[in-house]
């Protein structure tokens, strides 16, 4: 996990922010935030798969706090402290095995925000959880503010518990939520590869891609740079919004796979080859659409277009964001997933 602090502490308020995940997500966050000449970031071990030796990590980031940032920041009234949640292997086929690892280190997370909050009850501490429209509202269409989560996988029974856990911690805590659509972006290899990035690498390799959906299947697609954006934005600028908000991140305007074939042809000039494929274990074939008018009304998604050629540009120039502590794979193009 990355801790930012800010480097000026004579400021009108301190800031630490506390990010929890580094893939697709959580490095565009990172990008965003370091982006801000006046914070600095250092690297901590998280372990996601020890449950014992995460909670002895937990502990070692609350004595470094405890010791040296909140210490000497505490005589602020307006000192401030975020975390932020995007981190977890599971995915649309998590297992329950998957769900029930994950939920540990979150509550080990929590549990981490309650002595925080304890430790320094004048300082104003945010959580934000990075959710899913796509794992609670799978199989609704133009999902809006008042629509019921409805999960029919682990993964998303994962969000709801998720989000369920965090509206029981302290009232004075603020509380911001975002479902996410589909996310698709590139950050390099070693990282979970989504249906864009898949169909731009394989087809400038002149590779079929083995879909395991539906061609008709719509979903709504959202660039990873405009979530970290969004992110950075809330946590800079949106301190005062009240203590518990949800957002619905979309483009509101939905894709079928074969259009996002199109669109990807359109950008690489190049004919893309499908394979459809169905099995119980994976199937995919649910729409899951925003209603556009339930999107909040600071936030300005890329168009398709442009994102699948931001990705492009990516996998290309081979540039890829490094996050502190974090080795990456070097690019081995015979092993990039072809399945979405």
């Amino acid at each position: 996990m990355i801790i930012f602090q800010r480097k000026d502490r004579r400021g009108k308020e301190f800031k630490i922010i506390l990010l929890f995940g580094t893939g697709l997500i959580g490095t565009s966050i990172y990008n965003s935030i370091n982006r801000q000449a006046v914070y600095s970031s250092s690297y901590f071990p998280f372990n996601w798969n020890c449950p014992e030796q995460g909670k002895k990590d937990a502990a070692g980031i609350f004595q470094y706090l405890t010791s040296d940032f909140l210490v000497s920041c505490s005589h602020y009234a307006s000192s401030q402290i975020a975390f932020v949640w995007c981190a977890g292997k599971a995915g649309f086929t998590a297992t329950k095995k998957i769900m029930n690892d994950e939920l540990i280190s979150y509550g080990t997370v929590l549990d981490l925000v309650r002595r925080i909050k304890e430790s320094f009850s004048g300082s104003k501490i945010f959580i934000h959880l990075l959710s899913s429209s796509g794992g609670l509202f799978e199989g609704q269409r133009l999902i809006h503010d008042e629509s019921v989560p409805q999960p029919k996988r682990f993964y998303g029974h994962l969000k709801y518990v998720q989000e369920q856990r965090l509206m029981e911690l302290n009232d004075e805590i603020a509380k911001k939520v975002y479902r996410l659509t589909s996310v698709y972006g590139f950050v390099g290899p070693g990282q979970r590869m989504g249906l864009i990035p898949t169909l731009i690498a394989n087809g400038m390799r002149n590779k079929v891609s083995t879909i395991f959906g539906s061609s008709s299947t719509l979903r709504d697609y959202v660039l990873n740079e405009d979530v970290g954006f969004y992110i950075k934005k809330k946590l800079f600028h949106d301190c005062g919004s009240g203590n518990t908000a949800i957002y619905l991140l979309g483009s509101g305007k939905p894709s079928s796979i074969l259009e996002i074939r199109h669109f990807v042809e359109e950008v690489i000039g190049r004919k893309i080859y499908l394979e459809f494929r169905k099995t119980s274990q994976t199937e995919n074939t649910l729409d899951i659409t925003l209603n556009s008018s339930a999107l909040p009304v600071d936030w300005s998604p890329t168009d398709i277009i442009s994102g699948i050629r931001l990705v492009k540009e990516g996998i290309i120039s081979g540039k890829v964001s490094r996050v502190p502590g974090k080795n990456r794979l070097p690019f081995v193009e015979d092993k990039m997933n072809s399945t979405w």
